[in-house]
């Protein structure tokens, strides 16, 4: 089982909001988990994360 946390802050600047997000998380399997974490894993978070940004940003913009 993947464990982790998250961290969201929004933080206004001048008429804008930035939205900042932190992903934590722990590979189980040791060595092997770290590659796994490098190769695929952060990958997978940092596609998933750019699509939900765009979905964000395009309803807040409206």
């Amino acid at each position: 089982m993947i464990t982790g946390t998250n961290h969201l802050t929004y933080t206004t600047e001048g008429e804008s909001t930035r939205f900042t997000m932190l992903l934590e998380n722990q590979m189980p399997g040791g060595g092997m988990g770290k590659v796994l974490d490098r190769l695929l894993v952060e990958r997978m978070n940092a596609q998933n994360l750019e699509k939900s940004l765009a979905n964000l940003k395009a309803l807040v913009e409206g």
